[in-house]
Parts: structure tokens; C-alpha cells; sequence
């Protein structure tokens, strides 16, 4: 090993040093993480709310595996459209959509919230001259704000769940 195989070599002992690990990393040979999967997503009204759950559950349990929860996640979800861009003929050229979720964890069977976080996003879209092409725009925002907040949401339950580790039963 010569001196610059060395040099760049130090940063990663210095980072491993500091108790770094990805986030997402598989702890178990399972494929997935099994303190994400043990979180079950109660369902929201909604068809965004709907896209935001099925999102959630995939996130958190890409493989399906059916575990006992521990813990169950919350949502209650907002939407509020406006319309940008007005024109001389009182036509909008732009919309947004602002969604907000506010979101509550419990261990299962306990009533008390362990995490409470709001999270929001904002979508824009153009409203094309077509009806039908609006419509189908403003839909695809919807779609991807609600991905969007899902994958915000794992990552936040990931954070949190690392850090707050379940006690293990004596």
C-alpha cells in the first residue's frame, strides 16, 4: 500500500469512527427493516389520502411480510388548491396544491404519542388549454406530492425508530 492509498483511506476511518451506517441499511438477511414493517398505517379518507397510505405501506414494508405491529402511525391530511397566473380573461394558467400531513405515532396498545411531526408539501402544475389535459395534470401532482410525502414520512419514521431503539424483552 503506497502513502496515497493511504491518505485516501483515512476519511473512511475517520467516518466509520464516528458511528456512521446508512440509514436504510438491512440490519437482518431480510430484505427489509423489520422495525419499519412492524408499523402499521391506519388508513386516510380520501383519494389522497389513499395514494399516501398505499405509498407509506410500501415504503415501510416493501416486502410484505406480515409482523405483529408495534407501533401504529396516524395521519390526517389537508389539501388546499390555488390558482396562479390569472389572465385578462379571468382564466388561470398555473395551479398549486399544498398538502399538509400531521402525523402521530404510538406503540400499539398504548393511547400516549411517542412522535408527532407535520410535514407539507407543494405541488405546481400548468393548466393546459385542453380540459382533460388539466385534469390529468393536476392529478399527476397530486400523485407525486403524495409519493413525495411518503417517502419524507419512512424516512422520518427510519430516524426515529434508530434512534429511540425498542427495549428488549427480559
Amino acid at each position: 500500500m503506497s502513502w496515497s492509498d493511504a491518505l485516501r483511506a483515512l476519511p473512511l476511518l475517520a467516518l466509520s469512527a464516528c458511528g456512521f451506517h446508512p440509514l436504510y441499511g438491512a440490519k437482518e438477511p431480510l430484505g427489509y427493516n423489520p422495525e419499519l414493517a412492524a408499523v402499521e398505517v391506519r388508513p386516510a379518507p380520501d383519494r389522497v389520502g389513499q395514494l399516501l397510505v398505499t405509498a407509506l405501506r410500501e415504503q415501510l414494508n416493501p416486502e410484505g411480510a406480515h409482523l405483529t405491529p408495534r407501533y401504529i402511525l396516524t395521519i390526517d391530511l389537508s389539501l388546499a388548491q390555488a390558482n396562479l397566473g390569472i389572465q385578462r380573461d379571468n382564466t388561470s394558467s398555473h395551479g398549486e396544491l399544498t398538502l399538509n400531513v400531521t402525523m402521530k405515532l404510538n406503540r400499539a396498545g398504548s393511547e400516549k404519542i411517542v412522535m408527532q411531526q407535520t410535514v407539507k408539501r407543494i405541488a405546481s402544475f400548468d393548466y393546459p388549454f385542453d380540459a382533460y389535459a388539466a385534469t390529468v395534470a393536476e392529478e399527476n401532482a397530486r400523485d407525486l406530492a403524495a409519493a413525495d410525502l411518503a417517502r419524507e414520512i419512512a424516512e422520518k419514521l427510519a430516524i426515529y425508530l434508530q434512534q429511540h431503539p425498542r427495549p428488549e424483552p427480559s
